[in-house]
């Protein structure tokens, strides 16, 4: 208790390494102390600022306090503290450096929300940028913003984002059946000796309207059987691939099976409710003949007969009562 009163006491009056003895603690209320202490340096308050034990009424102080206010060094601290409210956080982002809000993207420490934004504000940014700006920004990114980089970059760009470890082959597989991709970015894929090599992006190569004809010709080798066959019943493959994959198949002595329309049987029993068997046919007839109006929801009833009394074209009768006054059983 001794110890932790002195701490105290070294937070609200103490200077140099008695104010940093009490500081490496970490403790809540030492930080809240120490921000009143007129000797509390920029590198304590960036300690402060840093640490996980920080509250966000603390790191809220130190945002507005105005020794620091200035410091790069202290709002680049803040927008990586989780702890720092969304608020202050938000008002800090347009003052941080661009190379510095590409690593915010890949930095799980940093709230999501945080993340998002400063995507949002890196994508705005990236058509202005020159070539060797966004060949950089592509090393420091998240695979969000590599993509966007690819979509409005130049072939050298894209190579350069393509030797990205953060580029996968699902990625890049959701990008190429993505009818928006350009076509630029779809041939440099293409013609990219890794990227070219993997299966799946392959597969996603020979379907798109824009992979050249000449490396769609030397993936179709690679492809298994019924893959092939797949290609060929599919909608989106460009005719112009087709007489390769057909060829192919013939190649390996395959069928190329192409789907057929189906066909249902209909049992004999179900056709007779369908087409109305003899005996029900025969009483429709005998009804025609005896005057009664065909069946249709827009019949009438005849004059004198109850709406409700009338359905199916027939009048509903009441039964009739024996002399004694009880109803026939069974009409």
């Amino acid at each position: 208790m001794a110890a932790q009163d002195e701490y105290l006491r070294a937070a609200d009056s103490a200077e140099g390494e008695e104010l940093w003895a009490a500081l490496r603690t970490q403790q809540p209320r030492i930080f809240e102390h120490a921000l009143g202490n007129r000797k509390l340096t920029e590198e304590m308050a960036h300690f402060i600022a840093k640490s996980k034990n920080s509250s966000a009424e603390v790191l809220g102080v130190l945002a507005s306090d105005v020794r620091f206010s200035r410091s790069y060094k202290m709002m680049l601290a803040l927008v990586k503290n989780a702890r720092t409210p969304l608020r202050i956080t938000n008002a800090l982002l347009k003052h941080i450096k661009i190379f510095d809000l590409a690593d915010l993207t890949r930095n799980h420490f940093v709230h999501s929300v945080t993340r998002q934004k400063v995507e949002l504000m890196l994508m705005e940014r990236i058509p202005s940028l020159a070539a060797g700006v966004k060949s950089a920004l592509s090393r420091r990114s998240s695979s969000n913003i590599i993509i966007r980089v690819m979509e409005r970059s130049d072939r050298r760009v894209i190579e350069t984002c393509l030797d990205s470890s953060r580029i996968t082959e699902d990625l890049l597989t959701r990008l190429l059946v993505r009818p928006a991709t350009k076509p630029l970015l779809v041939r440099t894929i293409a013609e990219h000796s890794k990227w070219s090599a993997r299966y799946r992006v392959r597969y996603a190569l020979i379907r798109n309207f824009n992979a050249p004809l000449e490396r769609v010709q030397e993936m179709i080798p690679g492809m298994k059987v019924t893959d092939l066959r797949e290609l060929y019943a599919d909608p989106e493959v460009p005719a112009s691939t087709k007489p390769l994959i057909h060829s192919e198949l013939m190649a390996r002595d395959r069928d190329v099976d192409i789907p057929e329309d189906v066909v249902y049987d209909i049992p004999e029993d179900a056709d007779h409710v369908l087409a109305g068997d003899d005996e029900v046919a025969g009483i429709i007839r005998d009804a025609a003949e005896e005057g009664w109006p065909s069946v249709s929801e827009d019949a009438e009833a005849p004059d004198g007969t109850e709406a409700d009394d009338w359905e199916l074209g027939c009048p509903r009768t009441e039964p009739e009562e024996d002399p004694g006054g009880n109803d026939w059983e069974l009409g």
